[in-house]
């Protein structure tokens, strides 16, 4: 399972959650019959609806509700919050999900960069690879687990979802959850180095957005 989490505590607690808009322009066209009935019997239509997905990088705008695409158009966030979909999933399990998600109409995916304890090796991937290479030092990234990071992201651009990728679920109240007592065993000093190898890392990814 991708978010096995009975208590639904995930939504709180993470801090600034790192947002890669992963850039694509997708169409999809869909089919509908519509059937009107009345007095005078019945008359069926099919109607073809075709809609072109959103235009990478988002933005807000100043008096406006929604996020807004490059084109100018308000984007509406069909999501999924597939937490655990970096650190449970192997390859093929994660190309299959993602085909099926995007069958479904989803455009964005909620996900968890780094797992602590709601996927079967947490912290480490499907592929046995920890996040660091010293346990809990925010300052050792491990290549091979953020190798498998660019790979999914990667396979998600191909298919344009927008990826809201969580740097550290703090977990709930502080507890084994999250990453809390890890990061405040850090301090400051090397989460900012963390947060300075994300940003330099996946700058390729030219759609981030990073909320305040």
């Amino acid at each position: 399972m991708l978010h096995p989490h009975a208590s639904g505590r995930r939504r709180f607690g993470f801090p600034t959650a790192l947002i890669i808009g992963i850039a694509s322009i997708l169409t999809m066209t869909t089919s509908n019959v519509l059937t009107c009935f009345g007095a005078g019997g019945s008359s069926a239509q099919t109607v073809t609806v075709v809609s072109v997905g959103a235009s990478f990088p988002l933005h807000t705008e100043s008096g406006k509700r929604s996020l807004i695409d490059a084109a100018g158009n308000p984007f509406l966030i069909q999501g999924d919050a597939a937490w655990s979909l970096i650190g449970e999933l192997k390859q093929a399990e994660v190309i299959r999900y993602l085909d099926d998600r995007k069958s479904r109409g989803f455009n964005t995916l909620l996900v968890n960069l780094l797992e602590h304890k709601f996927s079967t090796r947490a912290p480490r991937n499907a592929n046995g690879d920890g996040p660091f290479l010293i346990v809990g030092d925010f300052t050792t990234p491990n290549e091979g687990y953020f190798a498998h990071v660019d790979w999914v992201l990667q396979r998600a651009a191909d298919r344009g979802f927008l990826v809201l990728l969580v740097p550290a679920y703090l977990g709930y109240d502080g507890g084994n959850e999250g990453w809390y007592q890890e990061m405040t065993a850090n301090g400051a000093d090397k989460l900012r180095q963390y947060g300075r190898y994300l940003g330099q890392r996946y700058q390729r990814y030219t759609n981030r957005v990073v909320p305040q």
